[in-house]
């Protein structure tokens, strides 16, 4: 199968979405599939670009970057050249369209409709939690249901509560995937002795609506003063500082007094979260009673697990689906600091323990989330997809 990836994310940095998009395309690859990503904001492929060519890399975009407009009237112009480039080399079997953009979305559709090509979307996020805000998000929102969202062949979803949304506003048929993990890059992480350092570990979005970064520096101001002066909590954020939510999460930390536990990374190259997230005992996501968080699923708690370290967790969305308490992860209810509290002291007194839940935690991942366990599901979709198209 020949998948090819229009999408406007950067590589690799793009976040938790860009990784997924690379753990697919290298789980297709382990499979003899080819993957073809055609980039729409992103000049040049990333460094780590696929040596044997199952995964190609070719770019719309100019080397400036451009206002809104113009970037969209470019990819809009091109798209279309490239898909007939790339097809001419190698039949196509499917698009995966990532973009939201109204316009990308309409020129993709039509330039792989013209090719018999189907067309694929992939929903991780309830569209109305993260469209744009104003009237013009609003538009694009109900474009997107009314009329993009339907003509899609399928659409690979992240959890059931996105399945089922999609229901609501569709018939097209589905695939739920929930995390991919790459572990050819995503090696377990050294084990990590606990000494007089107690290490938390958190990296992504630094909002609380969406993963609870405020729930967890109160939580850990609350366990800091309990475990002193056997251990010495601190803590690691990558993320953002610089956004609205980072500057809340530096200003909550400096009022509990965390100054001194506390160190923000800022926003971290891909390459580089490992190395720093290898320094911690215990990696931290907890995800608050929220939309946001109840339609996901974590691309970062598949990454989290990996590692084979202790993985703290709330009970949230799709995780309890997937995740058991005491076994794979420690997980406790959302929105509950004083539980969150409690895990943290739990896991520095019971560290072996814990340390044998983060190894069943990895291997959990290699059972579920692993990229060659998830890429023969999207195959598997496409030829149905396909058989059903003709």
């Amino acid at each position: 199968m020949h998948l090819v990836i229009v999408t406007s994310f950067h590589y690799p940095d793009g976040g938790p979405t860009a990784a997924r998009h690379m753990a697919l395309a290298s789980g297709l690859a382990a499979g003899g599939h080819e993957v073809t990503f055609i980039l729409l904001r992103q000049a040049r492929p990333p460094k780590s670009a696929d040596a044997d060519g199952s995964i190609r890399w070719t770019s719309v975009a100019s080397m400036r970057s451009g206002s809104p407009i113009r970037w969209r009237l470019r990819a809009a112009r091109r798209m279309r050249a490239a898909l007939d480039s790339i097809a001419s080399a190698n039949p196509v079997h499917a698009v995966l369209l990532i973009d939201r953009d109204p316009v990308v979305m309409e020129v993709g559709l039509r330039a792989a409709r013209a090719r018999g090509i189907p067309v694929l979307h992939e929903v991780t996020e309830y569209p109305d939690v993260v469209r744009l805000t104003g009237s013009l998000g609003m538009i694009a929102h109900l474009a997107f249901l009314m009329r993009h969202l339907p003509a899609f062949d399928g659409a690979l979803v992240i959890s059931r509560a996105i399945q089922d949304y999609v229901a609501k506003w569709t018939n097209i048929p589905t695939q739920l995937l929930g995390s991919i993990v790459d572990m050819t890059v995503h090696a377990p992480l050294p084990p990590l002795e606990l000494t007089t350092a107690f290490v938390i570990g958190y990296a992504g979005s630094l909002s609380e609506e969406k993963d609870g970064v405020l729930s967890l520096l109160k939580a850990a101001a609350q366990a800091a003063p309990q475990l002193a002066p056997e251990f010495d909590l601190r803590i690691k954020i990558l993320g953002d500082t610089t956004s609205c939510a980072g500057r809340t999460a530096l200003r909550e930390s400096r009022l509990l007094g965390l100054d001194d536990r506390v160190t923000f990374h800022g926003q971290v190259p891909h390459d580089e979260v490992r190395e720093l997230l290898a320094e911690c005992h215990v990696l931290a996501l907890p995800r608050p009673v929220s939309r946001q968080a109840s339609g996901g699923f974590p691309t970062k708690l598949g990454e989290y697990l990996s590692t084979a370290r202790p993985v703290l967790t709330t009970a949230v969305g799709d995780i309890p689906r997937y995740l058991r308490h005491g076994e794979t992860c420690v997980m406790v209810a959302p929105n509950d600091v004083a539980a969150l509290a409690q895990s943290l002291l739990d896991i520095a007194w019971g560290y072996r323990e814990a340390q044998v839940i983060g190894a069943r935690g990895r291997q959990l991942v290699e059972r579920s989330f692993a990229a060659t366990i998830q890429a023969p599901k999207v195959v598997s979709f496409v030829k149905e997809l396909r058989g059903s198209i003709r």
